[in-house]
């Protein structure tokens, strides 16, 4: 049986804005190897975050992060990395990406 990982200390870290974003990535990969299970909650605070922050490709990066936790992305999730990405110029290409496979 999988350990549930409170996330309170992952969005405590991504608050603390811009000293502790570098830990957030380290975090999921050892909550990925030593096979805790998180929730989409989790993943919905860390894009949140990012946006507020205007990280388009770390948003990103937690987005598909979250897939490789097998965590449904909720419709939340995909709306918010949406409407960071065709923000940005240079992510409309990726946004339109992500929606088409978000629909298979």
């Amino acid at each position: 049986m999988p350990l549930v990982f409170k996330s309170t200390v992952i969005i405590a870290i991504a608050n603390s804005f811009p000293y502790h974003f570098s830990l957030i990535n380290d975090l999921l990969i050892r909550l990925k190897s030593d096979q805790y299970r998180v929730t989409p909650t989790l993943f919905f605070y860390l894009i949140k975050i990012y946006a507020e922050a205007d990280l388009p490709e770390k948003a990103l990066n937690v987005f598909y992060k979250m897939l490789e936790f097998n965590v449904k992305p909720l419709p939340r999730n995909l709306n918010r990395i949406l409407e960071l990405l065709v923000s940005h110029c240079n992510f409309i290409m990726p946004a339109f990406d992500l929606f088409k496979t978000a629909h298979k």
